[in-house]
């Protein structure tokens, strides 16, 4: 438990598990005051061209300090906490 950390940047997230990172391009659908709505865009292994992009939209939901997204059929939750920001706001 709690062995997955994903890293965003302004259009990438950098998910690492077990020493493994896998980078999703992402883009903002939509977004209120506690959530937003994003769609990522992800190359499968070993499957070239167009069939080979797993695209998914994912809600993600903000509280005090963490956020949930819902997983599997939408029963469950996996929350994330926030460690920090790595680099300086431009």
């Amino acid at each position: 438990m709690g062995k997955l950390q994903l890293r965003f940047t302004r259009n990438r997230c950098y998910a690492t598990l077990k020493g493994r990172t896998d980078v999703s391009v992402y883009r903002v659908l939509a977004k209120d005051s506690s959530s937003v709505a994003i769609v990522t865009a992800s190359q499968l292994p070993g499957v070239s061209g167009r069939r080979g992009v797993d695209v998914r939209i994912s809600h993600l939901h903000f509280e005090e300090g963490r956020y949930w997204v819902h997983v599997g059929n939408g029963k469950f939750r996996e929350f994330f906490k926030r460690v920090g920001r790595t680099t300086s706001r431009r």
